[in-house]
């Protein structure tokens, strides 16, 4: 059999699994059915290639589908930024675009009853925090309009911030920012 009737016998099996695996583990919004489906195709490319029919006892169509998922499931795992050690590692992700959009939308774009709204929302998000550096986090998650990235940099990169809130990494900047982004959403 070769690769194009391969991938034309199973690309419907392929999209099932696509399906599956999206159903299986939360991803970022930005990820979509298609691009686990591409992956998928990608994985099980390289594993054509690569069979060797003297190693082991599987045919060269179940090696590339079981190397594809393999292939698939990691490249998600990436995505999420979570851990690979179980497949039950919650997505270090904590919002997704459209979501974020949401927490910023009536500070931004709406009047003032959505904007006295919004203002109560971080004031509680502001007690929940306990310590310094959590408002700190806060402060710059607000200033970045929750961009976290740019809150990171913005808390990190300051040399005088880093020092109050002992930041030995950029990766604890990080942590604290996404607890607090996952506060200030609970709160929403």
């Amino acid at each position: 059999m070769s690769a194009a009737a391969f991938f034309a016998m199973y690309d419907r099996q392929l999209h099932g699994m696509a399906r599956a695996l999206m159903r299986r583990w939360q991803v970022p919004s930005a990820v979509t059915e298609e691009d686990v489906f591409q992956e998928l195709c990608l994985g099980a490319w390289r594993a054509w290639q690569t069979w060797q029919a003297d190693r082991g006892s599987m045919t060269r169509e179940a090696y590339a589908i079981c190397s594809a998922r393999l292939h698939a499931q990691r490249w998600m795992h990436e995505q999420r930024g979570a851990l690979r050690r179980s497949g039950k590692a919650p997505s270090r992700f904590p919002t997704s675009e459209s979501s974020v959009d949401n927490v910023a939308e009536p500070w931004v774009e709406s009047g003032q009853v959505e904007a006295v709204a919004f203002l109560e929302r971080l004031r509680l998000a502001l007690e929940a925090c306990a310590t310094k550096r959590e408002q700190l986090a806060l402060s710059a998650l607000v200033n970045e309009l929750f961009d976290t990235d740019a809150a990171v940099r913005r808390l990190y990169d300051d040399d005088c911030v880093r020092q109050e809130c002992r930041f030995g990494s950029r990766q604890q900047a990080r942590a604290i920012v996404r607890r607090i982004m996952c506060s200030v959403e609970a709160s929403v």
